[in-house]
Parts: structure tokens; sequence; C-alpha cells
């Protein structure tokens, strides 16, 4: 797929915290998920990790700071950074990852 639609995904994805692929490219993985209510804290060793909010508003918690972006606003997640994001009335975010990516949960 090359092109995809914001308007239909946002209208159809309802699940929080289930990402959907929409590409990949240069072995890297765009996913569009739901955030509602806390994501457990994590972190990836495998590289870095862009968020870009296109709706609604997140709180990421990343060490010992927090970080809110607004629509449009987007922020990168380096290799390793543990992170904690979070939405209390619900967002919708654009991520991009190297491919196979998982989340390595901390206490």
């Amino acid at each position: 797929m090359n092109k995809f639609s914001f308007r239909y995904y946002l209208k159809h994805l309802k699940q929080p915290w289930e990402p959907f692929v929409l590409g990949v490219f240069n072995r890297h993985t765009i996913k569009l998920t739901y955030f509602k209510g806390i994501f457990h804290k994590h972190y990836h060793d495998t590289g870095d990790e862009v968020f870009v909010v296109i709706r609604g508003v997140i709180n990421m918690g990343i060490s010992n700071k927090n970080v809110i972006l607004h629509v449009g606003d987007s922020y990168i997640v380096k290799r390793n950074e543990i992170h904690e994001p979070r939405s209390i009335k619900g967002a919708y975010v654009m991520t991009i990852e190297p491919e196979g990516t998982d989340p390595i949960f901390v206490d």
C-alpha cells in the first residue's frame, strides 16, 4: 500500500493500544494507534521511535520528565530510553520504528 487515509483509519480504529500497520519502508514500520489510558513503561533496544500526534493530546512520561504533545507535534524517543505514553481523553498517534520492534517492559 502506498497511499493511506488518516480519515478512514480514524473512523475505524477504536481498540486502544492495538496498532494498525500502515506500511513498511527501508526496514521501518509506520503504525497508527489509538492511545487511551496509560501504556506500560517500556523501552526498545532495536532503535529510535518517532511519535506524531494526528488527533488528541498525549503525555509522554520519559525518564524523569513529561512531554505533552498536541496535534501536529512529534517526538523522537531514543533507543533504550524508558517511556510511558498516555492519553486521558484518547488520541490517534502515528509511530515510525524499525521493523520487528517490540517493547521491553520495566517495573
